[in-house]
């Protein structure tokens, strides 16, 4: 069976797709945030429900993680303080995927040891959109939309207080 390289599986062998392969249509290269800034140097984490869930779930927990081992292990943290983190999602699967981090983190994963605070918003975002123009010419153009967002605020619990100190 000859596979078509317009059908839309992977060609054989390593080949590459030709970009006029992909293009009848006009085709989304892919979409960014136009604006967001951490002042407050906290990580900041988008959310895309193009990665799995159980990998992000990993990526998250392992971060988690690292602050639960530096909080309890290091003796410079200001214990009333403990650190913080944001997981964000832009439209609406990204939303719901988000929502359902962050109850998977602070209910299965972490009982007990995230607070979590839950804000919405409008975000901007720019979508990068690649079409053929002319035989063999392609125009990429840029088109500004609002989505709604989701920004998760996770926090660990403080646990320790001055006197368990070291």
């Amino acid at each position: 069976m000859k596979i078509s390289l317009r059908d839309n599986e992977c060609p054989p062998n390593g080949s590459v797709w030709e970009v006029t392969d992909l293009l009848a249509e006009d085709a989304v290269i892919g979409e960014t945030p136009c604006i967001y800034t951490s002042s407050s140097g906290s990580r900041h984490i988008f959310i895309s429900t193009k990665s799995g869930f159980m990998s992000q779930v990993l990526y998250i927990s392992r971060h988690v993680d690292r602050l639960l081992y530096k909080y309890h292990s290091s003796s410079q943290f200001d214990p009333s303080k403990p650190s913080e983190f944001w997981i964000h999602g832009i439209g609406p699967l990204s939303i719901m995927r988000t929502a359902e981090l962050a109850l998977h983190l602070s209910h299965r994963l972490y009982p007990g040891h995230l607070k979590i605070s839950t804000y919405t918003s409008s975000c901007s975002t720019k979508k990068h959109i690649i079409s053929q123009v002319e035989n063999e010419k392609n125009s990429i153009r840029e088109e500004s939309r609002t989505k709604g967002a989701i920004h998760v605020h996770i926090r660990l619990v403080p646990t320790r207080n001055a006197e368990t100190i070291p």
